[in-house]
């Protein structure tokens, strides 16, 4: 009877083929199991067992009833709004909607779709049948939606976002992160005027750290450069303390000041500058590539008031400024100095006793007198202390004035004691220190010169050397007049005759010199022999050579 049944009833003869339902599973070769022969109009053609149709096991037709499912009743689902009309094609019959045929598994059949299709089809992949708002984690895949799970939202918990009390709720926003966070700055984050939203300095990885790049920072107020590139974000944007509403949950310091290098470091000078028209402003000396670099030269030092010339121009910084100053007392205290212990204000500069010892012992510090008015100075440059610039023209300043052949005699011959000062060092700390005073008065020439006279003259000593001698040369007897300084005044045949004819030279342990006085005036004492006797006890004439004077 099964092929003819299957003949008229099509519908359950297309179900069949295709697999679908109670038929395509048991009975399809045996109609006649469930449904007995017609018996009249009022019999029924379905047997459904001692329990009845309420105690029909579901799952025969292949699709088990199951947690809330289970608690329906079956006209709940087998309603004609449900039904697939394809399964019926063909088929006339005067209330389809008593049939128990044409309905599909698929959860769309009773269900509608509150995704609309956004998440496939199968709705058993994120949800279960015990209710329909208790989504299953675990096989639910976020990356189906517009806003994939990345980073620290892998481990938010769903109902964070969405709301489990209504169905999991509307789609919630996500197109800033405003949308689910409020703002941890309260405003201060901005970006060319407009207010940020978090994404431009954050990522989903973390709210730490900060994306917000050295590169990004170019573009704002305040560029990064140099040493600030490598300086932690922290050490600048700092955190506030005490809860204030003006930096946020996250109390961080976005716009920290930098108009000035004051805004963020300490005066490691402790004050030292604040005199100066920048008020000791950091960026004068010193740039952003390195604090220990400073751009105070040489052409600084000089509009400072504190030019460095000659040898102070090859002087470290740190010789004269830095803790250790060699040959120099210390600086003083980090009290006095600051941290950078850097020593600025070191009193007179230009007076070179700042530094210097006085080898003089002070005897040219003379207050006002206009010939040391200059100081060290007057005589020296800083080239070198032991090349003086006291020449024959200054020399008269200091009342000896150098003339003649004086002015090219090496000043060690005069002063002693500039032979004997070797390498010492004039530092205010060294040792070796060789006084020079230069405090022997030499007003005579025989304070220099030995006597070539053997004290011949020594009765002329108001007048000295210079009463016969310039200081040009010592031979001849320049200022010498035969006719006005001696008795014999020298006329006729004796103005040619040389001085050696008339002046005796002697020899002593000391050399040779010339016999001046006291000699006989009278002709005979020259002349022996001529007609005229010659005086008992007068010198003979000596014919040899020079004599040690002109006289």
């Amino acid at each position: 009877m099964t092929g003819q049944c299957l003949t008229c009833h099509a519908e359950i003869a297309r179900l069949v083929r295709s697999g679908r339902g109670l038929h395509a599973r048991e009975g399809r070769d045996a109609c006649a199991q469930c449904h007995p022969e017609h018996a009249g109009a009022d019999f029924a053609l379905v047997s459904w067992g001692e329990k009845g149709r309420p105690g029909f096991d579901h799952a025969r037709a292949g699709w088990p009833l199951e947690e809330s499912h289970a608690k329906l009743q079956c006209e709940q689902c087998h309603k004609s709004a449900f039904q697939d009309s394809s399964v019926f094609a063909g088929v006339s019959r005067r209330d389809p909607a008593r049939s128990f045929l044409g309905f599909d598994p698929k959860c769309q059949t009773c269900h509608k779709d509150p995704h609309s299709g956004r998440l496939g089809a199968s709705c058993e992949s994120c949800h279960h049948a015990t209710k329909w708002q208790e989504v299953v984690h675990a096989s639910f895949d976020h990356d189906k939606t517009q806003y994939p799970l990345r980073g620290a939202h892998v481990k938010a918990k769903c109902e964070a976002c969405h709301d489990p009390a209504k169905a999991w709720g509307a789609r919630p926003a996500f197109a800033q992160c405003s949308s689910c966070h409020q703002d941890p700055h309260a405003g201060q984050a901005s970006l060319a005027g407009a207010r940020a939203d978090c994404s431009a300095c954050h990522d989903v990885a973390g709210f730490r750290p900060s994306t917000y790049t050295v590169a990004r920072h170019r573009s704002s107020d305040y560029p990064l450069e140099g040493k600030h590139a490598t300086v932690p974000c922290d050490r600048c944007h700092t955190r506030v303390k005490e809860d204030d509403d003006r930096f946020g949950a996250a109390r961080v310091r976005l716009r920290p000041s930098h108009e000035a290098c004051s805004g963020c470091h300490a005066d490691a000078h402790r004050g030292q500058l604040s005199a100066r028209d920048d008020r000791g402003a950091c960026e004068s000396c010193h740039r952003v590539e390195g604090w220990d670099r400073t751009t105070f030269d040489a052409r600084a030092h000089d509009v400072a008031g504190t030019p460095l010339d000659g040898r102070h121009s090859a002087v470290k910084c740190a010789d004269c400024h830095g803790p250790a100053r060699p040959g120099l007392p210390p600086i003083p205290s980090d009290d006095v100095v600051g941290p950078a212990r850097v020593w600025l204000k070191l009193g007179a500069m230009n007076d070179c006793v700042a530094c210097h010892q006085d080898p003089h012992a002070g005897r040219y510090k003379t207050a006002g007198d206009e010939r040391t008015r200059a100081g060290c100075r007057t005589c020296h440059g800083a080239g070198s202390f032991r090349v003086t610039s006291v020449d024959a023209s200054l020399h008269g300043r200091f009342g000896r004035p150098l003339e003649g052949a004086h002015g090219a005699i090496a000043c060690p011959l005069c002063h002693e004691g500039m032979k004997s000062r070797g390498s010492s060092s004039t530092l205010l700390k060294s040792e070796r220190l060789t006084p020079l005073r230069f405090d022997a008065p030499r007003e005579k020439c025989v304070d220099c010169h030995d006597d070539p006279h053997r004290g011949q003259f020594g009765a002329r000593a108001e007048d000295g050397c210079g009463a016969c001698h310039g200081s040009d040369a010592f031979r001849p007897a320049s200022r010498f007049a035969h006719d006005r300084d001696s008795r014999f005044a020298l006329a006729g045949a004796h103005a040619r005759v040389s001085c050696d004819k008339c002046h005796e030279v002697r020899r002593d342990d000391r050399g040779a010199y010339a016999v001046y006085r006291s000699l006989a005036t009278e002709c005979r004492a020259c002349h022996a022999g001529a007609g005229v006797e010659a005086p008992t006890g007068a010198p003979e004439v000596s014919g040899g050579g020079r004599s040690g004077g002109d006289k």
